[in-house]
């Protein structure tokens, strides 16, 4: 990239001019000495960082700009010492470091009220390697935060040359040599060829060749229609990287000649119709079992913190430790490496929750984890968690969720599936399970399915929970899907997609008498049966006051949808007149309706 210098003595220690230190402070910097302020002035009025050495205070007078060696350990300007790790980028004084080059200035080399000749640095730095930099020693600048995006390197000089006239022009001071130029690699103006048939293709409307080149120009963009042609050359100025492909260029002529004057036509869009593969319908059926249930989807991120392992007894010799899969070039150290399982960001979403008052919750995760053994091994879970309240919704049962209903949650996803319930069996962990560091054995079930092992469920650990401050039971579940649906893609489910849910639903409740002890389970399935009954829930159940002896009142919910149109006010009277028929077959006693 660039480095750019320029020496400047004598400078007067004056105070920053009043105009100046109000634009600081209008832009939500404080002001420090003139030196300091006027840097930071040019970089707002340029988006281009500068830096100022205090000349006297460098021992050598040899600026070099390289690469960090580990563990090189110097004070930055606040006070903070860090410790390079050997990819940063240093500007040093012969071996003593003066900066990390594009975040902050070293605390040796500072600049003083009373600093009288200074070194100016004007320089374009490597944006990954900023960025790096920055987020491994979390260090959040005004300078970081302009390189990572890119400045223009060709401008070095130009932004010098204004930074030394501002210093002259309030200080005085005498530039005592001429400018300090490294510039090894010259980064050459791009070009891009623009059609004018694309320019009206894309935006609708027909311009002149005269009136595009001139809204490019304008801009800053030199550009010449190519002999006996509607082409367009256009020389993109470093200063403007945003612009990379014909669809900029032809953006930037919409801008400058005004969206307001293009036609107001709707685009013909033919999206292709690639259908489902019977995998992605399999996994659709889970989400809609998952949400039916009163599970909450998340998506927490794919990477985990090498951190996250202790809490949940996994130690050095646990085969997930062992096999975990590190990045090359992580965000950031505590993004380091690629999960083993679904549960570290399950606990962690209950945890967040919890601390906000919502102690009552069920999530869910479709998502990959990743094993390195002889080979990269990557898998489709189906993560489940439930903390609190068994059934959440209904604030009349305080029942806390237990075992067999959380086991419940597996039988309905095989029996939802349509795979045979009699190849499902549940048996105690082995004293070695790879879960039994946060699962409690105890509470606990190997899922397997027609013989062979697909998940597990169980209560999770109380020092796992008191580590995340959550004070009441969970219980969390993985299950393979790519392991359930080797199993069951074979048998006669036929796997298609349903139509989109385009248009809105109807919520209809209802009370009904139930006698004691009566199977609810054939009472619901017999409703769903019902024409635009699209799920039916138990939302309530009162035994108590002007309820008769033997009898309980059930709170039925239902969900009405079509999928061709909004349903009508006689549609869902007739199928309310189903329900009560349906109802009085069963010989239950309606209250509402």
């Amino acid at each position: 990239y660039r480095y750019c210098g320029l020496i400047v003595r004598d400078i007067r220690p004056i105070d920053s001019p009043l105009w100046l230190k109000r634009a600081l402070v209008a832009s939500g910097l404080r002001s420090i000495s003139f030196v300091v302020d006027v840097t930071n002035y040019v970089m707002l009025e340029t988006g281009h960082p500068v830096h100022a050495f205090d000349l006297t205070r460098l021992e050598n007078f040899r600026i070099h700009v390289r690469k960090a060696k580990a563990g090189e350990r110097f004070v930055l300007l606040d006070g903070q010492s860090i410790t390079t790790e050997g990819f940063e980028c240093l500007i040093t004084d012969g071996d003593n470091p003066l900066a990390l080059g594009g975040i902050m200035g070293g605390e040796g080399s500072g600049i003083e009220e009373t600093t009288k000749d200074v070194l100016l640095e004007v320089a374009t730095f490597n944006p990954i390697l900023i960025r790096k930099t920055r987020k491994w020693h979390n260090l959040n600048t005004d300078a970081s935060y302009r390189f990572e995006r890119g400045v223009d390197p060709n401008n070095n000089p130009f932004v010098l040359g204004r930074l030394a006239h501002l210093i002259q022009k309030y200080a005085g001071g005498r530039v005592t040599t001429e400018v300090i130029d490294a510039y090894p690699h010259r980064i050459e103006n791009k070009t891009v060829l623009l059609r004018r048939s694309r320019v009206e293709s894309i935006l609708g409307a027909s311009y002149p060749s005269k009136a595009i080149i001139e809204s490019l120009e304008n801009l800053g963009i030199e550009t010449e229609a190519i002999e006996d042609t509607e082409i367009f050359r256009c020389s993109i100025p470093t200063g403007r990287p945003d612009l990379e492909r014909e669809i900029d260029l032809i953006e930037e002529v919409g801008r400058i000649q005004g969206y307001e004057q293009l036609p107001g036509t709707l685009p013909i869009v033919r999206a292709p119709d690639r259908g489902r593969t019977p995998y992605q319908v399999f996994r659709d059926d889970i989400h809609r079992l998952a949400l039916s249930l009163g599970y909450n989807e998340i998506k927490p991120l794919s990477f985990t913190d090498p951190a996250d392992f202790e809490p949940f007894g996994i130690d050095q010799s646990h085969p997930w430790k062992k096999e975990a899969v590190a990045l090359v070039k992580p965000l950031s150290r505590d993004l380091s490496l690629l999960r083993p399982t679904l549960s570290f960001g399950l606990i962690k979403t209950l945890a967040f929750n919890f601390s906000r008052q919502c102690g009552d919750l069920k999530v869910y995760e479709i998502g990959k984890v990743f094993r390195r053994s002889e080979s990269f091994e990557e898998s489709e879970f189906f993560g489940f968690a439930h903390m609190g309240a068994e059934n959440p919704e209904d604030y009349s049962d305080k029942r806390r969720v237990g075992f067999y209903a959380f086991k419940g949650v597996v039988e309905e996803l095989i029996h939802h599936l349509s795979a045979s319930s009699d190849a499902l069996t549940f048996a105690a962990p082995d004293e070695g399970d790879l879960y039994n560091g946060f699962l409690y054995p105890t509470h606990s079930a190997v899922i397997s399915f027609r013989g062979q092992r697909i998940g597990i469920i169980g209560l999770v650990k109380k020092h796992v929970l008191n580590h995340y401050d959550i004070k009441t039971d969970v219980y969390l579940g993985e299950i393979n899907l790519n392991l359930l649906f080797g199993f069951i893609k074979g048998s006669s489910r036929e796997w298609k997609s349903v139509q989109n849910l385009n248009y809105p639903s109807s919520r209809k409740d209802f009370s009904v008498l139930v006698p004691r002890g009566k199977e609810m389970g054939r009472v619901i399935n017999g409703l769903k049966r019902i024409e635009y009954v699209e799920s039916v829930k138990i939302i309530d159940i009162y035994k108590g006051k002007n309820i008769p002896e033997g009898f309980v009142s059930v709170t039925i919910s239902l969900v009405l949808r079509s999928t061709e149109s909004t349903i009508t006010e006689a549609q869902m009277n007739g199928v309310l007149e189903k329900v009560r028929a349906f109802l009085i077959e069963e010989k239950l006693e309606i209250r509402e309706l």
